[in-house]
């Protein structure tokens, strides 16, 4: 799970930037890339660098330059921008701190996707594939909502139009089909509210947005039916309180994913890792 690894390694930045792979044709403007997103119907991939930054240097050297991750971004409309000089408004915009940070926008300019730091080529194509997927999913909304309107109680479906909105961090849609969802099915006979009200809660988390994130995960114990469910909601609520510095209140939530009964191998391993980390 990355919640708990990516809190327990840090990076230190030190060495500037290489030049991207010549094969991926870059963009600088992202206004002009809004255009082309809008004429192609592709997220725009925007790539925050410094220039004194190691893991922009390690990603334009180790992943880049791959010919599967060319491939995988043909995609999107790559933009790379320097977060202290031609990129310096739009970093602010975003909120990008930390670097080497690359967002996926919508034509809009909206975040509907994000790798923080550092991953090497495997996990940054599948990332890629999955915004990508997302996103063309959401093509298909006008359709789904048509076919909610003739099945208002459908709770598959009213599900299936939250998550996708919660996957491309459209939190206001994403939690409007959650409240109807909890009307449609109170007792969550379909067992579809945990997961929901989860991966609403990992966009509040990953927009830093922690008292909302925690408060939804606390929700999402109260409906959860399965071992993945309960744990993740523990250790998604540590992980907030640990991106918030307070390991004292982490702590008893990484105990409670341990004692979870069956909890997931790969769950409480992450659990032990970062209570022992603490202890240190």
């Amino acid at each position: 799970m990355r919640k708990i690894l990516a809190l327990l390694s840090a990076s230190v930045a030190l060495f500037p930037a290489a030049a991207a792979h010549a094969s991926i044709h870059w963009g600088h403007s992202l206004p002009a890339a809004f255009r082309q997103s809008k004429a192609r119907h592709k997220l725009v991939m925007v790539d925050f660098y410094t220039g004194w930054c190691y893991w922009c240097k390690q990603l334009d050297a180790k992943v880049y330059p791959l010919p599967s991750v060319e491939r995988t971004l043909q995609q999107v409309i790559p933009v790379k921008l320097n977060a202290e000089k031609d990129g310096i408004a739009y970093a602010k915009k975003y909120n990008v701190t930390g670097y080497p940070d690359v967002l996926f926008l919508n034509s809009r300019g909206t975040v509907v996707g994000q790798i923080g730091g550092f991953e090497p080529a495997p996990a940054f194509i599948a990332d890629v594939n999955r915004f990508s997927k997302n996103y063309q999913q959401l093509q298909q909304m006008p359709a789904l909502r048509a076919e909610l309107a003739k099945q208002p109680s459908n709770a598959g479906l009213i599900s299936r139009m939250a998550m996708l909105y919660a996957k491309t961090n459209q939190l206001s849609a994403a939690s409007a089909l959650l409240a109807r969802l909890e009307k449609t099915d109170p007792h969550n006979k379909t067992g579809m509210q945990a997961p929901l009200l989860q991966k609403i809660a990992d966009a509040h988390q990953s927009a830093g947005q922690y008292s909302e994130a925690i408060a939804l995960f606390q929700k999402s114990l109260a409906v959860a039916n399965t071992p993945y469910e309960k744990a993740y909601a523990h250790i998604s609520i540590a992980s907030c309180y640990l991106q918030q510095n307070q390991p004292d209140k982490a702590v008893p939530q990484l105990k409670a994913t341990a004692a979870v009964p069956n909890c997931p191998p790969d769950i409480l391993q992450n659990a032990q890792l970062a209570l022992k980390q603490i202890s240190h």
